[in-house]
C-alpha cells in the first residue's frame, strides 16, 4: 500500500499466517520443536509461533509468573 499511495505506515506491520492446507501430526511437530529448543536452534518464542500460540510474548510472561 505504501508503494501505491506514497504514505508510510511505519512501524505498523502485518503478519499474515496461513493455516495448513493438509492435516498435520501435531504431536510430531511438538516433538520436533522440543528437539530444536533443546539443541539451541529455536527460541521458545519461535516455537510458540510455530505451534500457533496467538501471543507468544504474553504466554512467556504467564510462564515466568508461574515459575516455569
Amino acid at each position: 500500500m505504501e508503494q501505491r499511495t506514497g504514505v508510510q505506515y511505519l512501524p505498523v506491520r502485518q503478519n499474515i499466517v496461513w493455516g495448513p492446507v493438509l492435516p498435520q501430526d501435531r504431536g510430531r511437530i511438538v516433538r520436533d520443536e522440543q528437539l530444536l529448543v533443546n539443541a539451541g536452534l529455536h527460541s521458545r518464542r519461535t516455537t510458540m509461533e510455530a505451534l500457533g500460540v496467538p501471543d507468544p510474548d504474553a504466554e512467556m510472561q504467564r510462564v515466568k509468573k508461574e515459575g516455569g
